[in-house]
Formats: structure tokens, sequence, C-alpha cells
């Protein structure tokens, strides 16, 4: 059965994306990104596995395809305040890792990005890149 996975790109320690891909393990979800060019020849950085809710919160639109740092913020911080709402104490390890690159970005300092107060505390808790 196949999965979502979260895969993380960068260039020059910048965050350049984000490309959500269905598949059976993280190397297949890598090799088909790079396949299918969706990782515009950045580095990859870091990748996950979304967990069955997380899953379930992705729509068909983010999926297959580069999403830009501006997407990734407002989506972290959808799965977030969606966590936080479903669960009031929930496991946040998942999502506090999910992508030190894009919180640390300095591509987020504007508020126009929507990060939360929350994801930004992470960012500075996470200094270890």
């Amino acid at each position: 059965m196949k999965s979502l996975y979260w895969l993380s790109y960068h260039r020059d320690q910048r965050l350049v994306g984000v490309v959500i891909i269905q598949a059976r393990e993280l190397l297949e979800a890598r090799m088909l990104a790079l396949i299918d060019c969706l990782d515009q020849g950045a580095e990859f950085a870091e990748g996950y596995e979304l967990n069955a809710a997380e899953t379930a919160m992705i729509s068909a639109h983010s999926i297959g395809r580069m999403l830009a740092p501006a997407e990734v913020s407002r989506l972290l911080a959808w799965l977030e305040s969606e966590a936080a709402r479903k669960n009031p104490q929930p496991n946040q390890q998942h999502l506090t890792s999910i992508d030190r690159l894009a919180v640390a970005s300095a591509l987020f300092d504007e508020p126009a990005h929507c990060l939360p107060a929350s994801a930004a505390r992470r960012g500075v808790d996470n200094e270890q890149l």
C-alpha cells in the first residue's frame, strides 16, 4: 500500500520547496520526485512518511508537485491548527521535525507567509541545522 511522503528540498541552505508524493517507501518517493523532475534540481534535505491523520488533510492539489515556501508555511500552519483542534494535547514530534529548514528559513520572516508563532518558536529551539 502506498503512503504519502513529505520531501523537503533546499539550495544554498534555503528552502526551495516541498514535494508531497505517493510511494511505498521513502527511497521510492525520492526516486519518483527525481525521475519526474519534481525536485527542480534542488538538493534533497529531509523526507518523512505522513501519518494517516496528516494524509487525510492533504488535498489532491498539493500532491505530485513542488510546493513553494509560502505554500509550505500555510500548509504547516493548517496541519498544526487542525491537529490542535482535534486533539488538545497532540503529539507534535512529527510536525516539529517535519521541516526545520522551512521554519528556520529567512523566507518566513514576512508576516504574509502566515507562519504560526508556535512554529517560529520551534525554529529557535531547533537551531541544530
